[in-house]
Protein backbone atom coordinates (compact mmCIF):
# COMPACT_ATOMS: atom_id res chain seq x y z
CA UNK A 1 0.00 0.00 0.00
CA UNK A 2 2.63 2.46 1.04
CA UNK A 3 4.83 1.77 -2.24
CA UNK A 4 1.59 2.00 -4.35
CA UNK A 5 0.54 5.43 -2.87
CA UNK A 6 4.34 6.69 -3.08
CA UNK A 7 3.78 5.80 -7.26
CA UNK A 8 0.35 7.15 -7.37
CA UNK A 9 1.66 10.49 -5.54
CA UNK A 10 5.17 10.60 -8.11
CA UNK A 11 2.53 10.31 -10.98
CA UNK A 12 0.46 13.12 -9.71
CA UNK A 13 3.73 15.20 -9.61
CA UNK A 14 4.66 14.06 -13.04
CA UNK A 15 1.75 14.34 -15.63
CA UNK A 16 1.23 16.02 -18.22
CA UNK A 17 -2.32 15.81 -18.50
CA UNK A 18 -5.51 14.73 -16.81
CA UNK A 19 -5.52 11.48 -18.24
CA UNK A 20 -2.17 10.73 -16.31
CA UNK A 21 -3.34 12.18 -13.38
CA UNK A 22 -6.04 9.69 -13.41
CA UNK A 23 -3.87 6.69 -13.53
CA UNK A 24 -1.99 8.08 -10.84
CA UNK A 25 -5.07 8.23 -8.77
CA UNK A 26 -6.30 4.62 -9.70
CA UNK A 27 -2.92 3.49 -8.53
CA UNK A 28 -3.80 5.31 -5.09
CA UNK A 29 -7.25 3.66 -5.22
CA UNK A 30 -5.81 0.37 -5.32
CA UNK A 31 -3.10 1.21 -2.63
CA UNK A 32 -5.43 2.74 -0.03
CA UNK A 33 -5.19 -0.22 1.97
CA UNK A 34 -3.17 0.82 4.85
CA UNK A 35 -5.32 2.07 6.85
CA UNK A 36 -7.17 -1.08 7.08
CA UNK A 37 -3.82 -3.08 7.65
CA UNK A 38 -2.90 -0.72 10.33
CA UNK A 39 -5.89 -1.47 11.93
CA UNK A 40 -5.85 -5.18 11.62
CA UNK A 41 -2.20 -4.88 12.85
CA UNK A 42 -2.92 -3.03 16.15
CA UNK A 43 -5.82 -5.62 17.14
CA UNK A 44 -3.37 -8.06 16.56
CA UNK A 45 -0.96 -6.79 19.21
CA UNK A 46 -3.40 -5.36 21.70
CA UNK A 47 -4.96 -6.75 24.49
CA UNK A 48 -8.69 -7.49 24.75
CA UNK A 49 -8.95 -4.55 27.05
CA UNK A 50 -7.13 -2.07 25.23
CA UNK A 51 -7.90 -2.80 21.91
CA UNK A 52 -10.67 0.21 21.33
CA UNK A 53 -7.22 2.43 22.64
CA UNK A 54 -4.79 1.17 20.34
CA UNK A 55 -7.69 2.24 17.38
CA UNK A 56 -8.02 5.71 18.85
CA UNK A 57 -4.09 5.86 18.76
CA UNK A 58 -4.10 5.38 14.79
CA UNK A 59 -6.88 7.66 14.66
CA UNK A 60 -4.81 10.69 16.52
CA UNK A 61 -1.89 9.99 14.58
CA UNK A 62 -4.23 10.43 11.45
CA UNK A 63 -5.75 13.79 13.33
CA UNK A 64 -2.27 14.95 13.55
CA UNK A 65 -2.07 14.61 9.57
CA UNK A 66 -4.95 16.26 9.39
CA UNK A 67 -3.70 19.20 11.48
CA UNK A 68 -0.06 19.81 9.77
CA UNK A 69 -0.65 18.13 6.78
CA UNK A 70 -2.72 20.84 4.79
CA UNK A 71 -0.29 23.22 6.62
CA UNK A 72 2.68 21.51 4.80
CA UNK A 73 1.05 21.25 1.48
CA UNK A 74 -0.11 25.09 1.15
CA UNK A 75 3.44 26.25 2.51
CA UNK A 76 5.15 23.47 -0.15
CA UNK A 77 2.63 24.61 -2.70
CA UNK A 78 3.92 28.03 -2.62
CA UNK A 79 7.34 27.20 -3.28
CA UNK A 80 6.30 25.04 -6.35
CA UNK A 81 3.09 22.84 -7.15
CA UNK A 82 4.68 20.14 -7.71
CA UNK A 83 6.54 19.84 -4.24
CA UNK A 84 3.85 18.77 -2.14
CA UNK A 85 3.59 15.48 -3.99
CA UNK A 86 7.05 14.85 -4.03
CA UNK A 87 7.11 15.59 -0.49
CA UNK A 88 4.38 13.14 0.04
CA UNK A 89 6.22 10.58 -2.09
CA UNK A 90 9.22 10.73 0.12
CA UNK A 91 7.26 10.03 3.17
CA UNK A 92 5.23 7.12 1.19
CA UNK A 93 8.32 5.72 0.37
CA UNK A 94 10.10 6.03 3.84
CA UNK A 95 7.18 4.24 5.41
CA UNK A 96 7.55 1.49 2.94
CA UNK A 97 11.80 0.96 3.82
CA UNK A 98 10.43 1.24 7.54
CA UNK A 99 7.67 -1.23 7.12
CA UNK A 100 9.42 -3.85 4.97
CA UNK A 101 12.58 -3.68 7.52
CA UNK A 102 12.15 -3.42 11.08
CA UNK A 103 8.71 -3.69 11.60
CA UNK A 104 7.79 -7.37 12.12
CA UNK A 105 4.93 -9.50 11.44
CA UNK A 106 2.18 -9.09 14.19
CA UNK A 107 1.33 -12.65 14.11
CA UNK A 108 3.19 -16.04 14.43
CA UNK A 109 2.44 -18.27 11.03
CA UNK A 110 0.20 -20.79 13.30
CA UNK A 111 -2.26 -17.91 13.75
CA UNK A 112 -2.46 -16.22 10.70
CA UNK A 113 -5.82 -17.42 8.09
CA UNK A 114 -5.28 -19.08 5.08
CA UNK A 115 -4.57 -17.38 1.60
CA UNK A 116 -7.54 -17.91 -0.82
CA UNK A 117 -8.49 -15.70 -4.09
CA UNK A 118 -11.61 -15.91 -2.85
CA UNK A 119 -11.10 -13.97 0.08
CA UNK A 120 -9.43 -11.21 -2.20
CA UNK A 121 -12.98 -10.59 -4.04
CA UNK A 122 -13.84 -7.48 -1.82
CA UNK A 123 -17.80 -7.85 -2.85
CA UNK A 124 -17.73 -11.80 -1.49
CA UNK A 125 -15.63 -10.32 2.11
CA UNK A 126 -18.83 -7.85 2.58
CA UNK A 127 -21.36 -10.65 1.40
CA UNK A 128 -19.66 -12.61 4.00
CA UNK A 129 -19.85 -9.43 6.56
CA UNK A 130 -23.46 -8.73 5.99
CA UNK A 131 -24.09 -12.63 6.59
CA UNK A 132 -22.81 -11.93 10.20
CA UNK A 133 -25.71 -11.82 12.31
CA UNK A 134 -24.45 -11.51 15.67
CA UNK A 135 -22.67 -7.88 14.63
CA UNK A 136 -25.06 -6.83 11.97
CA UNK A 137 -26.43 -3.91 14.21
CA UNK A 138 -23.19 -2.31 14.57
CA UNK A 139 -22.29 -2.44 10.98
CA UNK A 140 -25.58 -0.69 9.95
CA UNK A 141 -24.15 1.87 12.94
CA UNK A 142 -21.13 1.95 11.32
CA UNK A 143 -22.32 2.40 7.70
CA UNK A 144 -24.65 5.11 8.80
CA UNK A 145 -22.25 6.59 11.18
CA UNK A 146 -19.97 6.59 7.96
CA UNK A 147 -22.58 7.73 5.47
CA UNK A 148 -22.94 10.94 7.88
CA UNK A 149 -19.25 11.92 8.34
CA UNK A 150 -18.73 11.44 4.34
CA UNK A 151 -21.41 13.76 3.31
CA UNK A 152 -20.83 16.21 5.92
CA UNK A 153 -16.66 16.54 4.39
CA UNK A 154 -18.28 16.68 0.65
CA UNK A 155 -20.22 19.39 1.06
CA UNK A 156 -18.36 21.00 4.25
CA UNK A 157 -16.34 23.61 1.90
CA UNK A 158 -19.51 24.82 -0.37
CA UNK A 159 -22.12 25.38 2.42
CA UNK A 160 -19.40 27.53 4.24
CA UNK A 161 -18.45 29.57 1.38
CA UNK A 162 -22.30 29.82 0.48
CA UNK A 163 -23.84 30.51 4.01
CA UNK A 164 -20.81 32.47 5.21
CA UNK A 165 -18.74 33.21 2.29
CA UNK A 166 -15.59 31.16 4.12
CA UNK A 167 -11.87 31.64 2.01
CA UNK A 168 -9.73 28.24 2.20
CA UNK A 169 -8.00 30.01 5.23
CA UNK A 170 -11.05 30.22 7.15
CA UNK A 171 -11.97 26.12 6.49
CA UNK A 172 -8.29 25.49 7.01
CA UNK A 173 -8.66 26.78 10.49
CA UNK A 174 -11.53 24.57 11.08
CA UNK A 175 -9.73 21.45 9.77
CA UNK A 176 -7.30 22.71 12.07
CA UNK A 177 -9.41 22.00 14.67
CA UNK A 178 -10.91 19.05 13.71
CA UNK A 179 -7.54 17.24 13.82
CA UNK A 180 -7.21 18.98 16.87
CA UNK A 181 -10.18 18.03 18.82
CA UNK A 182 -9.07 14.14 17.44
CA UNK A 183 -5.69 13.69 18.26
CA UNK A 184 -6.47 15.16 22.03
CA UNK A 185 -9.26 12.89 22.37
CA UNK A 186 -8.07 9.57 20.87
CA UNK A 187 -4.42 10.55 21.96
CA UNK A 188 -4.95 11.30 25.37
CA UNK A 189 -8.38 11.44 26.69
CA UNK A 190 -9.73 8.33 25.34
CA UNK A 191 -8.05 5.90 27.47
CA UNK A 192 -9.79 7.86 30.70
CA UNK A 193 -13.19 7.99 28.84
CA UNK A 194 -12.96 4.22 28.13
CA UNK A 195 -12.42 3.31 31.87
CA UNK A 196 -14.78 6.12 32.88
CA UNK A 197 -17.99 5.27 30.70
CA UNK A 198 -17.09 1.90 28.84
CA UNK A 199 -16.63 1.20 25.26
CA UNK A 200 -20.60 0.53 24.76
CA UNK A 201 -21.62 3.94 26.52
CA UNK A 202 -19.20 5.66 25.30
CA UNK A 203 -20.02 4.96 21.57
CA UNK A 204 -23.92 6.01 22.75
CA UNK A 205 -22.40 9.25 23.83
CA UNK A 206 -20.02 9.76 21.45
CA UNK A 207 -23.40 8.94 18.49
CA UNK A 208 -25.58 11.40 20.52
CA UNK A 209 -23.00 14.50 20.35
CA UNK A 210 -22.42 14.10 16.78
CA UNK A 211 -26.07 14.04 16.07
CA UNK A 212 -26.84 17.44 17.87
CA UNK A 213 -23.50 18.54 16.48
CA UNK A 214 -24.65 18.01 12.77
CA UNK A 215 -28.24 19.67 13.78
CA UNK A 216 -26.28 22.85 15.12
CA UNK A 217 -24.49 23.10 12.20
CA UNK A 218 -27.14 23.15 9.62
CA UNK A 219 -28.59 26.00 12.44
CA UNK A 220 -25.93 28.29 12.58
CA UNK A 221 -26.31 31.64 12.16
CA UNK A 222 -22.42 32.68 11.98
CA UNK A 223 -19.21 31.49 10.65
CA UNK A 224 -17.73 31.34 14.36
CA UNK A 225 -20.15 28.87 15.51
CA UNK A 226 -18.87 26.18 13.12
CA UNK A 227 -15.40 26.67 15.49
CA UNK A 228 -17.48 26.01 18.78
CA UNK A 229 -19.55 23.24 17.80
CA UNK A 230 -15.71 21.46 16.34
CA UNK A 231 -14.48 22.09 19.32
CA UNK A 232 -17.51 21.29 21.92
CA UNK A 233 -18.17 18.12 19.89
CA UNK A 234 -14.79 16.17 21.43
CA UNK A 235 -17.13 12.62 22.74
CA UNK A 236 -17.88 12.06 18.57
CA UNK A 237 -14.21 11.43 18.04
CA UNK A 238 -14.03 8.76 20.72
CA UNK A 239 -17.28 6.95 19.16
CA UNK A 240 -15.29 5.80 15.95
CA UNK A 241 -12.68 3.97 18.13
CA UNK A 242 -15.07 2.32 20.77
CA UNK A 243 -17.45 1.16 17.91
CA UNK A 244 -14.39 -0.42 15.93
CA UNK A 245 -12.89 -1.99 19.16
CA UNK A 246 -16.58 -3.55 19.83
CA UNK A 247 -16.58 -5.17 16.42
CA UNK A 248 -13.19 -6.41 16.35
CA UNK A 249 -13.34 -7.96 20.19
CA UNK A 250 -16.75 -10.38 18.69
CA UNK A 251 -14.21 -11.10 15.55
CA UNK A 252 -11.56 -14.21 15.65
CA UNK A 253 -7.78 -13.39 15.40
CA UNK A 254 -7.24 -14.83 12.36
CA UNK A 255 -9.73 -12.83 10.78
CA UNK A 256 -9.03 -9.30 11.83
CA UNK A 257 -7.53 -8.02 7.95
CA UNK A 258 -10.08 -9.14 6.32
CA UNK A 259 -12.89 -7.61 8.87
CA UNK A 260 -10.53 -3.58 8.49
CA UNK A 261 -10.80 -4.37 4.80
CA UNK A 262 -14.38 -4.86 5.09
CA UNK A 263 -15.23 -1.84 7.31
CA UNK A 264 -12.58 0.24 4.93
CA UNK A 265 -14.83 -1.12 1.76
CA UNK A 266 -18.19 0.04 3.40
CA UNK A 267 -16.32 3.56 3.79
CA UNK A 268 -15.15 3.86 0.49
CA UNK A 269 -18.52 2.57 -1.10
CA UNK A 270 -19.65 5.76 1.46
CA UNK A 271 -17.14 7.90 -0.22
CA UNK A 272 -18.51 7.04 -3.86
CA UNK A 273 -22.09 7.72 -2.92
CA UNK A 274 -22.69 10.30 -0.24
CA UNK A 275 -20.93 13.42 -2.23
CA UNK A 276 -23.26 12.62 -4.93
CA UNK A 277 -26.38 12.88 -1.99
CA UNK A 278 -24.78 15.82 -0.08
CA UNK A 279 -24.31 17.96 -3.47
CA UNK A 280 -27.61 17.11 -4.77
CA UNK A 281 -29.03 18.31 -1.27
CA UNK A 282 -27.48 21.29 -1.65
CA UNK A 283 -28.16 22.11 -4.86
CA UNK A 284 -31.67 21.88 -4.46
CA UNK A 285 -31.79 24.18 -1.75
CA UNK A 286 -28.36 26.60 -3.29
CA UNK A 287 -31.39 29.39 -4.63
CA UNK A 288 -32.67 29.73 -1.20
CA UNK A 289 -30.63 33.03 0.75
CA UNK A 290 -27.78 32.30 2.71
CA UNK A 291 -29.86 33.36 5.70
CA UNK A 292 -32.63 30.50 5.28
CA UNK A 293 -32.30 27.65 7.73
CA UNK A 294 -33.20 25.33 4.70
CA UNK A 295 -29.96 25.97 3.47
CA UNK A 296 -28.31 23.12 6.38
CA UNK A 297 -30.20 20.77 4.81
CA UNK A 298 -27.85 18.23 4.04
CA UNK A 299 -26.63 18.40 7.78
CA UNK A 300 -30.25 17.72 9.01
CA UNK A 301 -29.98 14.57 6.49
CA UNK A 302 -26.48 13.35 8.33
CA UNK A 303 -28.17 14.54 11.84
CA UNK A 304 -31.25 11.77 10.96
CA UNK A 305 -28.59 9.48 9.81
CA UNK A 306 -26.70 9.47 13.18
CA UNK A 307 -30.05 9.61 15.22
CA UNK A 308 -31.01 6.32 13.39
CA UNK A 309 -27.43 4.78 13.87
CA UNK A 310 -28.01 5.61 17.94
CA UNK A 311 -31.28 3.80 17.69
CA UNK A 312 -29.84 0.41 15.51
CA UNK A 313 -27.12 0.55 18.24
CA UNK A 314 -29.20 0.96 21.82
CA UNK A 315 -30.92 -2.06 20.26
CA UNK A 316 -28.21 -4.11 19.56
CA UNK A 317 -26.68 -3.47 23.01
CA UNK A 318 -29.72 -4.50 24.34
CA UNK A 319 -29.94 -7.66 22.91
CA UNK A 320 -26.38 -9.17 23.37
CA UNK A 321 -24.09 -9.32 26.14
CA UNK A 322 -20.66 -7.88 25.09
CA UNK A 323 -17.81 -9.46 27.01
Amino acid sequence: SMAGMGINFLTTAWAPNLACMFIGRFVGGMSSASMSVASAYASDISTHDNRAKSFGKIGAAFGLGFIAGPMLGGLLGDVNLHLPFYVAAGLSFANFIYGYFFVPESLPEAQRGPFRLTRVNPFAALAKLAGRKDIRGLLITFTLVTSAQMMLQSTWVLYTNFRFNWTPTQNGIALFCVGLSAAVVQAGLLGVLIKRFGEVKLSLLGLGSGCITYLLYGLATHGWMMYVFILCNLLSFAAGPALQGIVSKATSPTEQGELMGSLQSISSAAIVVMPLVGSTILGAVSHLPPSDWRIGSSFFVCAIMQGIAIVVARRYFRSHTLK
